[in-house]
């Protein structure tokens, strides 16, 4: 019975990290490659181009993203949406692993704490 619970403590102490890993690892792989589309993008613009895109990083209302959005020609705002569709759904996927995992860890807390009771009650004599 003992052996039971110290595998099932080991289980869901150690085990959880190797179902997570995994997943952010290939999240960020599509983050890092979002932004090497990206860079390759920027290559392609003009300079008046790079001049309103650094001013809509800096100033990051809606109405200068537009205004850069506009310079861009037919070519560029359909990478640049195809851009913007992925990055929505990895933000998707990391906030649905971010839930799954907060939800793990707090049922992992519960089960530990359960385990500790258990283990702090008096043995039953036979």
């Amino acid at each position: 019975m003992k052996e039971g619970m110290i595998g099932l403590v080991l289980l869901l102490t150690g085990c959880g990290s190797f179902m997570t890993d995994p997943q952010r690892a290939k999240l960020n792989l599509e983050i890092q490659a979002i932004q090497r589309d990206y860079n390759v993008l920027s290559v392609t613009f003009t300079p008046e181009q790079r001049q309103k895109c650094a001013r809509a990083k800096a100033v990051q209302d809606q109405s200068t993203i537009y205004e850069f959005y506009a310079s861009l020609d037919e070519r560029q705002q359909a990478t640049v949406k195809s851009l913007l569709d992925r990055a929505y759904q990895i933000e998707q996927e990391w906030q649905r692993h971010s839930q799954i995992v907060q939800r793990d860890l707090a049922t992992r807390h519960a089960a530990r704490q359960r385990l500790a009771q258990d283990f702090s009650m008096p043995p039953s004599e036979p």
